[in-house]
């Protein structure tokens, strides 16, 4: 049986993970993890789709999500 992964699944989850944890991405292990994926290799190939899709940019163990912006804004701190 081949098991299917919701890719929007994937992505929302890294958007969230990135939002609570300053920014910084989870670890492809984590991914797999917290969506029930079954190994790494689903996981790198749910992400490398995305980044085909142009949602994501894989950098090296970084995961960039287009658009996203994880600082504070200055005008804030005022």
């Amino acid at each position: 049986m081949i098991r299917k992964y919701d890719p929007s699944a994937v992505l929302a989850f890294i958007i969230a993970y990135k939002r609570t944890h300053d920014g910084c991405p989870p670890t492809y292990r984590q991914i797999m993890a917290e969506l029930g994926i079954r190994s790494l290799s689903n996981v790198r190939y749910i992400l490398v789709s995305l980044q085909e899709q142009g949602l994501l940019t894989i950098a090296g163990t970084e995961l960039h999500v287009t658009g996203g912006k994880w600082t504070i804004d200055e005008r804030s701190q005022e």
